[in-house]
């Protein structure tokens, strides 16, 4: 019953992202962030799931769930599931404005940027040109957390969020001249900033240049036809060697981790299952166990009080409060609270929030992201109207898809960043 459970659960899936893939296809943009959260269910859980079905039982990270734990697994992914697609087609305004900005170039300020976007690899790494293209995270290390140095850490990491919002500008509205030729001055620069991000970085950021470049690019495009196919092959072709390489430099190859599935990152499925089994049974990661209506209010308020002193840095306040189904969490799975240096464990956004709330927590989880995708959604499609793809929005819509590996305020920032380049128009 449970394996029937997870295929059906895939195959409905899979038809429903069949369809509005197809409706995408037709020009029909309001279907994107669909898209996006069931590629990011199907990767993220669905995928890693069903290989790990050993004789009818889902696998946990430590053994195998019964079958009242099994079918609690499917029923939280579903509740997620319905909750975010309910949410998201009951919205039908958005609170996001588009101003039509007037085309003006500001090419040398996105040269300012990029420069500013390679500052945080020469803090990291010095003048040692070799070690940009061979460190990788082949000893774990998690971005700029590693740096000795407090300041220099806390402003490493401040800069490193341009680095995502520069390339996306040169990949798109910002790679060609006048004239109609491609800057190479800009675009070279960026490529290898793309690269040393790289093999540096950790595969979300990637991914998300990568998937904002290649929206923008089809919704710009003139026709859909064997061209946009090849361009697609080659794009994930290039996603998929590119992200091969990083994982094999870090573990030697893709799957000889019980850590790692390779490209999706963690097994976060494993994960969920293990939250799902634990959560009924040990009682520390839980924020509130009261009846569903209170859990929803709370996780809601709660989350709004984490996100509103996230920003604060902790070089400023040192005893700012941890999010405890982070720390807590990592010190039950890998014996360290995974706040510095090394990997950490990111059990989705449905394991977050049920970690935390139960099924309050999921349901919250699902109607914030379907919310704020909609509301982009909407401002983005009246920015086309207008004959000028916002950007600001595009972005937005794909860290939300990508927020299910993990709903965290930094993964944001990015977004401010291009808000403030924006600025300079």
């Amino acid at each position: 019953m449970i394996v029937y459970g997870v295929w059906a659960l895939t195959i409905i899936l899979i038809i429903h992202t069949i369809i509005v893939v197809n409706k995408f296809l037709k020009r029909d943009y309001s279907v994107l962030p669909v898209i996006l959260n069931n590629l990011a269910i199907f990767i993220f859980i669905l995928y890693g799931t069903i290989i790990s079905l050993n004789e009818g039982r889902i696998q946990k990270v430590y053994g195998y769930l019964n079958n009242q734990e099994g079918l609690r697994y499917i029923w939280i992914i579903m509740l997620y599931i319905i909750s975010f697609n309910l949410v998201f087609y009951l919205i039908k305004r958005t609170p996001f404005s588009f101003k039509k900005n007037k085309s003006k170039s500001y090419k040398s300020k996105i040269a300012l940027f990029l420069a500013i976007s390679y500052l945080p690899f020469l803090f990291r790494y010095g003048l040692s040109v070799s070690d940009y293209y061979s460190w990788g995270r082949a000893d774990g290390d998690a971005a700029f957390t590693t740096i000795e140095n407090v300041a220099v850490r806390f402003l490493a990491t401040a800069l490193s969020y341009f680095i995502i919002p520069t390339i996306i500008l040169i990949f798109t509205s910002h790679f060609r001249t006048n004239s109609g030729r491609v800057h190479w001055k800009l675009v070279l620069p960026a490529i290898n900033l793309f690269i040393v991000y790289l093999f540096t970085g950790g595969r979300t950021g990637v991914v998300t240049i990568v998937l904002v470049t290649f929206i923008w690019w089809l919704v710009n495009s003139q026709f859909v036809g064997i061209r946009t196919i090849i361009i697609t092959l080659l794009i994930t072709s290039t996603l998929w060697i590119g992200l091969t390489l990083q994982v094999t430099r870090r573990y030697g190859d893709l799957y000889n981790s019980t850590a790692t599935s390779g490209l999706a990152g963690s097994n976060l499925n494993l994960e969920l299952a293990e939250i799902i089994s634990t959560y009924p049974k040990d009682r520390d990661f839980v924020y509130f166990d009261g009846p569903l209506p209170l859990a929803i209010g709370y996780s809601f308020f709660r989350t709004v009080a984490e996100w509103s002193i996230n920003p604060i840095p902790r070089i400023i306040w040192q005893d700012k409060p941890y999010d405890l189904g982070f720390t807590d969490y990592n010190l039950y799975r890998l014996g360290n609270e995974g706040r510095s240096g090394g990997s950490n464990i990111t059990p989705t956004v449905i394991g977050r929030y049920y970690l935390k709330y139960g099924l309050g927590g999921v349901l919250v989880s699902a109607a914030l992201i379907a919310i704020f995708s909609k509301w982009s959604l909407l401002a983005l499609l009246r920015s086309i109207q207008y004959g000028k793809m916002n950007l600001v929005m595009t972005l937005l819509l794909v860290l939300l898809s990508l927020s299910f590996r993990d709903l965290t305020p930094g993964r944001f920032y990015p977004l401010l960043m291009l808000i403030f380049i924006n600025k300079f128009r």
